[in-house]
């Protein structure tokens, strides 16, 4: 799927959520592969260069989502893509709960009575074979002269957001941050990008993986 604009400038902040070859153990398919073709590295690499998006501008941010046991491999494609590696946060999936001062729990603030205090407790874990998985990570890289957000407002490098309902969504609040951070002035780039187009975002996906 492309849905870019053809006559779009150059980006200078992309984000990326690639389809790492995270196949699980045993003979049930588990995870990612239920849901799409993986990629080793390589071809993920390949394909983001090989895109007809692919157009950086002089200075460029890049957000590229990454599994846990995946990062190495993150840090990898970053590189290789021509980017130097920041920093990275990460999303703790949680689930937001409102607590009144009568000790009474509710799920949404409307629902809450006045005064509740916004808290926050883990959610059902994934999956894992040494540790059980609730955290993702996206990694923070840059090219060319840097793009520095001013520091009011500026993003945290842990996100708590619920965990989202379809596999591979990501929370709104990241891209919000997003912005915050990579104030561009034309469009951004969504790379691997599932799910309804954001506003000032282009989207694009390879037909053959999701």
């Amino acid at each position: 799927m492309i849905d870019i604009d053809p006559w779009a400038s150059e980006y200078s902040c992309i984000s990326a959520d690639p389809p790492w070859k995270e196949s699980g153990g045993g003979r049930i398919k588990r995870g990612a592969q239920r849901h799409y073709s993986l990629m080793k590295k390589e071809e993920i690499a390949e394909v983001m260069q090989g895109a007809p998006c692919w157009r950086l501008s002089e200075s460029c941010h890049l957000w590229l989502w990454v599994t846990n046991n995946f990062l190495k491999d993150g840090l990898w494609v970053m590189e290789e893509l021509g980017f130097r590696y920041v920093t990275l946060r990460t999303w703790v999936k949680m689930e937001r709960f409102y607590v009144d001062d009568a000790g009474c729990c509710w799920t949404t603030m409307s629902a809450a009575r006045p005064f509740a205090e916004m808290v926050y407790a883990q959610q059902r874990h994934g999956l894992g074979q040494y540790l059980w998985g609730d955290t993702e990570q996206l990694l923070f890289g840059v090219r060319g002269p840097a793009m520095m957000p001013p520091t009011e407002g500026r993003p945290r490098t842990s996100l708590l957001e619920p965990r989202t309902r379809k596999h591979s969504e990501k929370p709104e609040q990241a891209y919000r941050d997003m912005e915050q951070v990579s104030r561009s002035v034309g469009p951004r780039l969504e790379m691997f990008a599932a799910g309804t187009p954001r506003v000032g975002w282009d989207k694009w996906m390879p037909m053959v993986h999701r």
